[in-house]
């Protein structure tokens, strides 16, 4: 799985040092959502402490982007019917 140039920013504006740890996090998550707005795959990574989303795109097999998140925003968006547990 790749980095877009986008996620590579993202992960270094939030201080993670290591974009490798976060790509075997990623591959490590089994557990996946669909966001029926994008279209796209939605995984829910823990990194120090700290739950973020990642957005992957599977036909290019890539992570698009990521961001930090709670678990109530996952929660309303499971609630709402925009994310969808594969």
């Amino acid at each position: 799985m790749l980095l877009s140039v986008h996620a590579a920013e993202k992960i270094a504006r939030y201080g993670i040092e290591d974009s490798e740890y976060v790509l075997e996090l990623i591959l490590r998550i089994d557990d996946e959502l669909i966001d029926v707005n994008e279209n796209s795959t939605i995984k829910l990574i823990e990194i120090e402490k700290r739950l973020f989303v990642v957005v992957i795109n599977k036909v290019r097999d890539c992570v698009v982007t990521l961001y930090p998140s709670d678990k109530i925003t996952v929660e309303n968006r499971i609630k709402s019917g925009r994310w969808k547990w594969l």
